[in-house]
């Protein structure tokens, strides 16, 4: 799971503005990085730890939960084999204001997540 915030990339921008995403925090045992824009790819493209969907990218933050496991059917496992299962699905904060971001409170010495610089 982690937490993304979006800048504008131009300030005084009003409407039909572009924004760049960065990871705030990320957690687990696989995470987004820190310090690299994610790129925004069409929606339709397969779930990745440096990409966002394109309708992702607004004024308010997300977080983002993504899913990996390996699924090996009981049924005839050596004709089928294991096949990797990825998802990823995106929630906007309720009561965020727009250009903040969902922050992460240390509870009890958490070291599976990563808070990253400047966030």
């Amino acid at each position: 799971m982690s937490s993304v915030a979006f800048a504008k990339t131009n300030p005084a921008c009003v409407t039909n503005c572009v924004y760049t995403a960065q990871v705030a925090w990320s957690g687990g045992s696989a995470k987004r990085p820190c310090a690299t824009p994610l790129k925004s790819v069409p929606n339709t493209s397969l779930p990745s730890f440096t990409e966002l969907p394109a309708d992702a990218f607004g004024p308010n933050a997300l977080v983002a939960v993504d899913l990996q496991f390996t699924y090996a059917p009981l049924f005839a496992p050596k004709l089928f084999g294991p096949v990797t299962i990825k998802r990823s699905g995106f929630l906007q904060a309720r009561y965020a204001p727009a250009n903040s971001y969902v922050k992460y409170a240390v509870a009890g010495g958490d070291s599976l997540v990563t808070t990253c610089p400047g966030y």
